[in-house]
Parts: structure tokens; C-alpha cells; sequence
């Protein structure tokens, strides 16, 4: 899907968001939909592409920096429906998601957020912190400077095996490193709209719906860091470890993220879900 869910219909009541991460669409959820589906039939289910990707990935991508600018169309059309919303974000889409959660205020049901990349929160922090944020602003230098030389193959190759381990581009056949290839641009600006943003603990803190914060075990320590950060920072977020899980644990135990996600709508979603759904497509 490309839009987000329209709650037109009396039968829905309320409605799911789910934010892809870097290099990735809306199409990365199509076993998290799918069980949402069948676990809560009267909910609307949405996983647009955010702007520079799928079916989006010929917008300008020279536009302000920062989070919010690209948070606008997205929070323009919540806006335009009704009810509540649950919002599930992935990486960047979970440091996206945070941004829409700050704004949504009563509007927001839940939030579930899966290694939220939201960098930002370690520039200020104490000298662990930091020496986490230049470990991550290297990766970053990295990708801008393979721009810079017209070798965004070379940015990709160190963006992809930073999050899933060395090798992992040299493991990846021609088509799928040019895909990812082209895809460099859009994440350079990703890298931007993060390290733009200044921490801004007091507006999070004003997030009062249910928060999940999943991580997995073997994430590069950065983003088990800003996990961890984000769960005590909001007033009502827990913390999950995915065990044997890296950063792309929605790739890579869909089956534990699917009944974590489920598991957050059950107990929070005013509609009724069925009470036995299977997952056992998700696995």
C-alpha cells in the first residue's frame, strides 16, 4: 500500500501506520500487514513509501533538513482521517515515527519502535554516548563522500555491512548492489534529517500512549543505545531484546516481530481483534 488508511468506513475504528527503513519500502512490510489483517480484521493497515523510496523515489530529495519536513505529507493525511492511529517504525521510519508521535498528541494509540535510528540523542550525552555518535557520523562521512566522487556503490557497501555484518554487499547479486546503488542519495538525506534534529527530550516526554521499543541482540551498539535511551525516556515505553536478532530483525525474525507488534495491538487497539490468529505466514 501507498496511502495511508482511510477510517471512513464505520468498521474502522482505528488505523495502522508502519514507517520502512533506509534503502527499503512498504513493501519490506507485507508479513507484518498481513498479520495485522488477520489478527484485527476491522483495523486499516497502511505502509506507504516514504518520500525518495519505492514508489517515491523521484521526489526532490534537496528539500530542508531534518525530520519534520519529512513527517509533513505524512502527518497531513493522519490528519485528514479520523480516530486513533498505531504507529510501527522501523530504523529511520522509527526515528520517523517518533517525530509523528510527538505531534499527534491524543490521536496516537501506540507506538512501536524497532531500533529507531534517531541519532541525535547521543550528540549530547555523556562521553560513551558521543563516542557512539562520531562512530555512526563516520558511516555517514563515508556514504557522502562516495557521493561526492559519483561512487555511490561504494557509500551502499559500507551502509550495508555496517547493519548486517561484513561481507554482506559482496553476498548481495549485481542487480540487487545496483538497486541499492541508487538508492544512496535517498539515504545521505536520511543521515541528514537525523543529525539536523537537537535533542528534544521534553517534547517526547509528552508521548503518553503505550510504547515498544524492540532491539535486537546483535545490533551495532549505537542503535541498541538510542533503543535504550528512547525507552526510558518515554513515560509509558517498554524495552524488548530480539535474541540473535541484528539491526534488520524485521527481515530476519519477522515471526518474533510480527507477534511483538500483534501482541502491542491486542493490548492497546479498542477493536477487537480475533482472539486466535495464527502467525504461522509471518514465519
Amino acid at each position: 500500500m501507498t496511502g495511508l488508511p482511510s477510517s471512513q468506513s464505520s468498521s474502522i475504528r482505528e488505523r495502522v501506520l508502519l514507517l520502512h527503513c533506509s534503502a527499503g519500502s512498504g513493501r519490506s512490510w507485507r508479513f507484518l500487514t498481513e498479520a495485522l489483517e488477520r489478527a484485527f480484521p476491522v483495523l486499516a493497515v497502511a505502509a506507504p513509501d516514504i518520500e525518495g523510496y519505492g514508489e517515491r523515489a523521484g521526489v526532490d530529495l534537496a528539500g530542508p533538513a531534518g525530520l519534520a519536513p519529512l513527517a509533513a505529507p505524512l502527518l497531513r493525511q493522519i490528519e485528514e482521517g479520523s480516530g486513533r492511529l498505531h504507529l510501527v517504525g522501523h530504523s529511520f521510519g522509527g526515528a520517523l515515527a517518533l517525530e509523528l508521535a510527538s505531534r499527534l498528541g491524543g490521536r496516537l494509540a501506540s507506538l512501536t519502535l524497532i531500533e529507531p535510528v534517531a541519532f541525535h540523542l547521543l550528540r549530547d550525552g555523556d562521553f560513551a554516548d558521543r563516542q557512539l555518535f562520531r562512530e555512526v557520523s563516520g558511516l555517514a562521512a563515508r556514504l557522502h563522500l562516495a557521493l561526492e566522487r559519483d561512487a555511490p556503490g561504494e557509500g551502499m557497501a559500507a551502509f550495508v555491512d555496517y547493519w548486517n555484518g561484513r561481507g554482506s554487499w559482496a553476498a548481495l547479486d549485481p542487480a540487487q548492489q545496483r538497486q541499492l546503488a541508487a538508492q544512496a542519495p535517498a539515504v545521505a538525506r536520511d543521515f541528514r534529517a537525523i543529525f539536523a534534529e537537537a535533542p528534544a527530550f521534553a517534547r517526547y516526554r509528552r508521548i503518553v500512549a503505550p510504547c515498544l521499543v524492540l532491539h535486537g541482540e546483535l545490533s551495532p551498539r549505537p542503535a541498541r543505545r538510542v533503543a535504550e535511551i528512547v525507552a526510558r525516556a518515554l513515560p509509558w515505553a517498554a524495552g524488548r531484546r530480539i535474541h540473535g536478532a541484528g539491526h534488520m530483525l524485521p527481515l530476519t525474525h519477522r515471526a518474533e516481530v510480527a507477534s511483538a507488534v500483534v501482541e502491542q495491538l491486542r493490548a492497546f487497539a479498542r477493536a477487537a481483534p480475533l482472539p486466535e490468529r495464527a502467525l504461522a505466514a509471518a514465519s
